[in-house]
């Protein structure tokens, strides 16, 4: 397992372009605090960062280190061995914020094959889970991201954590 955790980086977008990257990554919570108060002509502005993990098998022998809970701030953790499935076997993955389950949060499978990707979008559940079949074939990948509500400063009104869980088939 390879992990890294990127520093804040910052970012100002023009009140419709905000809107439309806070539609698209599903975080609503920060659209309705935006209309709700009255935010939604204001440039967003936004602290970022990436939380990013890469497993892979090398050989025959598995090892455990796939579902080793990680200090990444997203820390997204397979509940079974990629490297083990067969056809028609599914994945359940449960996403942890700050140690805790991301709960209700979009979460998105891209699978890329032959230069073809197929993306699916679930909600995680309670638990901070999602569960997806898997092929043991080509690469793929789960992301999401957690958006909260900074106190008032000048510098930015946002703070996101991004977090992607990577790995992939060779054969």
């Amino acid at each position: 397992m390879i992990t890294y955790n990127s520093t804040n980086k910052f970012i100002e977008l023009k009140p419709e372009e905000f809107l439309a990257y806070l539609k698209e990554d599903g975080l609503q919570n920060a659209i309705d605090y935006r209309k709700e108060n009255g935010e939604l002509d204001s440039m967003g502005r936004e602290f970022y960062q990436r939380s990013v993990k890469t497993i892979f098998q090398v050989g025959d022998r598995t090892h455990g280190a796939y579902k080793k809970q990680t200090s990444l701030p997203i820390d997204i953790i397979p509940l079974s061995n990629p490297y083990k499935f067969k056809k028609g076997d599914t994945l359940t993955v449960r996403i942890l914020f700050q140690k805790k389950p991301l709960t209700n949060s979009l979460v998105k499978v891209w699978h890329r094959v032959n230069n073809e990707t197929e993306k699916i979008e679930l909600l995680s559940n309670e638990n901070g889970e999602i569960r997806f079949h898997v092929k043991a074939i080509g690469s793929w990948m789960i992301s999401t991201v957690k958006m909260i509500r900074l106190p008032e400063t000048d510098e930015a009104q946002w703070q996101s954590y991004w977090g992607s869980l990577t790995f992939g088939y060779t054969k």
